[in-house]
């Protein structure tokens, strides 16, 4: 079934790994919580299915959890690189393949990948190019990075467009730009997207290269 729930531990119950397991709650997945830290274990007791106090940088630890029914494992642990490092290999040991691991740092990084972890996340490099992206084009709300450095930017619609068409504007012919979509009242709409009047509080989704998308940007 598409829609079942899954079993995720989440091993790190730190700022990060908190919002990960309360927002994997929130879509219906079951989550394990796990820390070293028995105040962060209580704290998050009533909100998650499952919570166990322990020290996952030792192998018998692990080996206690009962991962075995969990389809992945999220290593969230903070600022001990060791005790990540540790967790990782742990759990490959264990014969877990979908570990997802926070790094600190890109030397974190590069050690986790040599030991064989593919799906390595920096999230405090990854908001802060966000937030540069988003201050660098202040109309840009939110934006989806593709190769080359293109991108999918959701834009705010400027009060003086409203009531009027995206096709007027010529993005393509002027700026090298192209609507895939307008957000308005929770729905998307796709086709036709250019021809379509706008309305206050619509969104608009522009698909281009980063300078293209600012070009267009500062016309408005």
């Amino acid at each position: 079934m598409a829609n079942a729930p899954r079993n995720i531990a989440v091993i790190g119950l730190g700022t990060f790994g908190k919002s990960v397991a309360r927002e994997l709650t929130r879509v219906g997945d079951r989550v394990l919580g796990i820390d070293i830290n028995p105040a962060r274990v209580a704290d998050m007791a009533d909100e998650l299915d499952a919570t166990l106090q322990a020290d996952t940088s030792d192998p018998k630890a692990v080996a206690q959890c009962g991962l075995d029914a969990f389809t992945a494992v999220v290593v969230a642990i903070g600022r001990v690189m060791d005790a990540s490092l540790l967790t990782a290999l742990n759990l490959q040991r264990e014969g877990h393949t979908h570990i997802w691991v926070k790094a600190q740092s890109d030397t974190h990084e590069t050690l986790l990948r040599a030991i064989g972890i593919q799906n390595v996340i920096q999230p405090e490099g990854f908001y802060g190019r966000r937030l540069a992206q988003v201050l660098h084009n202040p109309l840009v709300r939110d934006f989806l990075s593709l190769p080359d450095d293109r991108l999918i930017a959701q834009m705010n619609v400027p009060g003086h467009l409203v009531g009027d068409s995206l096709e007027s504007l010529k993005l393509r012919k002027k700026f090298s730009v192209k609507c895939v979509g307008i957000a308005r009242d929770g729905d998307m709409h796709i086709n036709g997207c250019e021809q379509i009047d706008l309305r206050a509080g619509d969104d608009v989704l522009i698909y281009g290269t980063r300078l293209d998308l600012r070009r267009f940007a500062d016309s408005l």
